[in-house]
């Protein structure tokens, strides 16, 4: 921060180095007869110089003390859910059960979903056949810290579905930018318990009518 004492002392540098070039000029332009003129257009110069930097500083200060600016609203993120709102952190049907998606489900998703691709690219609400491509156990684990920390920050919430300790299915609900629905819910089983998928559907449809604040989500029906 630059101090006002600080600022004349500029004004006063400024002064003395256009006396001197001044000085130097009217030497060089008339053989010392100009002195006394280059000295006085030296010292006008540096008080120009010197009151330039002084506005700009005071400019400086008077921006420090109004504060930062304002961040523009559309950087602000609109709260996917309200914050008194409690995440429900399972929910338990007589055939499966729901519980937040974890490293500790890595083996079993990774081998539950890559033994049912086609399947699942063929599942309604995967609509371009892209999803999923292979990776890695490695590259999974990754994918499931990245979808856990989404749930802790409460900006998406992914549930694997389990039949005892055995990986079935996952379900994803996600912001939706369409303008018309606040959550996106999407939903697989693997391809040997594909009798679920409806149950599953229904299930998760009727759990995000009573049990989630959303009012008009985008789920994929199934037929």
């Amino acid at each position: 921060m630059t101090t006002k004492a600080a600022t004349w002392q500029w004004t006063g540098v400024g002064i003395s180095v256009g006396a001197g070039l001044g000085l130097i000029a009217g030497l060089l332009a008339s053989g010392g007869s100009g002195i006394g003129i280059g000295i006085a257009l030296g010292a006008g110069v540096g008080a120009a110089v010197g009151a330039a930097i002084d506005s700009r500083t005071v400019q400086a200060r008077r921006s420090a003390a109004a504060g930062p600016e304002p961040v523009p609203c559309r950087l602000v993120s609109t709260l996917f859910v309200p914050d008194d709102f409690e995440v429900p952190l399972a929910l338990a049907t007589d055939r499966f059960r729901l519980e937040p998606l974890g490293a500790e489900h890595n083996e079993r998703d990774h081998e539950a979903w890559t033994s049912s691709i086609t399947h699942i690219r063929a599942t309604p609400g995967f609509p371009d056949g892209k999803w999923p491509t292979e990776m890695s156990s490695e590259q999974n684990l990754a994918d499931l810290v990245r979808h856990a920390g989404d749930f802790a920050a409460r900006t998406g919430f992914t549930y694997s579905v389990l039949d005892g300790d055995e990986v079935i299915g996952c379900v994803y609900l996600y912001p939706t930018n369409d303008g018309e629905h606040d959550v996106e819910a999407q939903s697989w089983v693997r391809a040997s318990r594909a009798e679920l998928d409806v149950v599953l559907w229904e299930t998760v449809s009727s759990w995000l009518a009573e049990a989630w604040p959303f009012e008009r989500p985008l789920y994929e029906q199934r037929r």
